[in-house]
């Protein structure tokens, strides 16, 4: 499994995060579990919430840190340092990047 480190202020301490790559079953685990299902008439309809997705992928990109994942520790994180854990996760997990051979292979076969 591939980590990284990540230098944060915790409690007015240096401190060190260590994230993960979330792999593509985790990944999608995490998709399932932030869809919303509701009847509408005899339709089901499905809405992804974007929290509860956000929560779930910090806690999962999370190998170590100086902080539990209680609700009371994530309290007490500030918002900066929460958000560029976050970012931090999001860009080692490559999550939302579009780094796939079809959209590689489109541009090839356009300029041919």
């Amino acid at each position: 499994m591939e980590t990284k480190d990540i230098p944060i202020k915790w409690r007015g301490h240096d401190e060190v995060v260590t994230i993960k790559k979330i792999g593509w079953k985790d990944y999608n685990n995490i998709q399932r579990k932030s869809m919303k299902f509701k009847m509408i008439g005899s339709l089901v309809q499905s809405d992804m919430d974007p929290i509860t997705m956000k929560e779930l992928i910090f806690i999962e990109g999370i190998e170590k840190a100086p902080f539990d994942m209680s609700d009371a520790s994530l309290k007490e994180l500030g918002i900066s340092v929460g958000d560029m854990i976050y970012a931090e996760i999001q860009d080692f997990s490559e999550i939302g990047e579009k780094k796939n051979n079809i959209e590689v292979q489109s541009k090839t076969e356009q300029e041919a």
